[in-house]
């Protein structure tokens, strides 16, 4: 069964799906009621909807597996769970439980318990990343039937699905149904690993490493408590401009306060030029026009060599600039004759746009007059063209 999880404001996919006859550990299964499907009444679900068949399962078959969506972001990192009572356990007997499950968007925790008469933290549990297939912390319970976790084990799958098995016992029968959990804890919060609760007041504590596109660094800022009222256990740090130069960036830590974990974060940013235009806009600089040094540099000059101007006026055969640009003045007369002048597409007057004519004069100054062969219209003030 699948399990999608919204914290944060984050869609964090894991799904779970159960197959019969796997086995990494050794022990007697623990049968579970429906595990495919988390939507039968035998499952206790803690601040979670759950909805069938929306994800492709672990070998590849689409909308055979679901997802559970958490409903209780920032509640504590145990706070969101799904449970089920499997009867009385044997003393000194090994129970395993398997299956499957994985994260999609970001890394996400998971832990495992077994716990007697309905409290999830008397037997044994463990935690396992549902992106990576890491082992985290592994304890025995403090209750009075001296539950004992023996072994797990997780591996990643092609498809990005984590296969687990988890075993472990009691030294004692237990005194009453004894239930399965799953608890999720989510990304980028600060938690105590023994009590599920988050961590407040803990900044202080906290030691940083910025791992950019494989380098380790400590970050140039120091991280700063959110909110301890309305966001606990939540952290943030500002990044210098110099630090979001990059492509893929893993930020983690430790908490030098015992129980204490910080749930590290990766992101990706888009990596920008620094050098911009003068008007903050990205420069483009092409060398080669299929794969030739000469054609790009012939279009280059081409390029700068096509002289823009203004109109003030003119006639049918002349155009009487305001102004024109490459260059900005004209030093001879008859300097233009032979060339094009072509108004643009989108000048001022309608008639204009887009004639073109031989240029069979032109006087001197920045504010020349421009003789051409007769269009069907004057331009008027305001008209724009290029001359090629």
């Amino acid at each position: 069964m699948g399990c999608g999880v919204v914290m944060g404001g984050k869609l964090l996919t894991v799904p779970i799906y159960k197959a019969a006859g796997f086995s990494l550990c050794s022990g007697t299964a623990l049968h579970l009621t429906a595990p495919n499907d988390l939507t039968n009444a035998s499952w206790q679900k803690s601040n979670v909807t759950v909805t069938v068949n929306n994800q492709t399962d672990p070998f590849g078959v689409i909308n055979n597996a679901g997802s559970v969506t958490c409903n209780n972001a920032g509640g504590g990192a145990f706070s969101v769970s799904i449970a089920q009572t499997v009867g009385i356990l044997t003393a000194n007997t090994t129970y395993e439980i398997s299956g499957y499950f994985k994260s999609t968007v970001a890394p996400v925790w998971m832990r495992v318990s077994i716990g007697d008469s309905g409290n999830a933290f008397d037997g044994w549990a463990a935690w396992v990343n549902c992106s990576t297939a890491a082992m985290g912390t592994t304890s025995s319970g403090s209750g009075p039937i001296g539950g004992t976790f023996d072994c797990g084990k997780a591996q990643l799958l092609g498809t990005g699905w984590v296969q687990f098995t988890l075993a472990g016992h009691y030294t004692s029968n237990s005194s009453g149904s004894t239930s399965f959990f799953a608890q999720l804890s989510d990304t980028g919060s600060t938690y105590n690993t023994s009590t599920g609760a988050y961590v407040t007041g803990d900044v202080a504590n906290h030691t940083l490493r910025l791992v950019k596109d494989g380098t380790s660094a400590a970050p140039t800022n120091s991280p700063v408590e959110v909110d301890a009222v309305n966001a606990p256990g939540a952290y943030k740090l500002t990044l210098t401009a110099a630090e979001t130069q990059f492509g893929t960036v893993w930020l983690g830590g430790k908490s030098s306060t015992a129980n204490v974990v910080l749930v590290p974060y990766e992101m990706t940013f888009e990596i920008l030029p620094t050098a911009l235009s003068s008007n903050s806009n990205v420069k483009a600089d092409t060398e080669e026009i299929a794969g030739n040094l000469t054609a790009a540099s012939n279009v280059s000059r081409a390029n700068r060599d096509v002289m823009r101007g203004t109109c003030s006026g003119g006639s049918t055969t002349t155009a009487i600039c305001s102004s024109i640009s490459s260059p900005a003045s004209l030093t001879d007369s008859g300097q233009l004759v032979g060339r094009t002048i072509i108004f643009d597409s989108d000048t001022t007057t309608v008639n204009m746009q887009g004639q073109a004519s031989n240029i069979t004069a032109s006087t001197t100054g920045a504010t020349p007059t421009i003789t051409f062969t007769a269009m069907t219209h004057a331009p008027a003030n305001g008209d724009t063209f290029v001359i090629v």
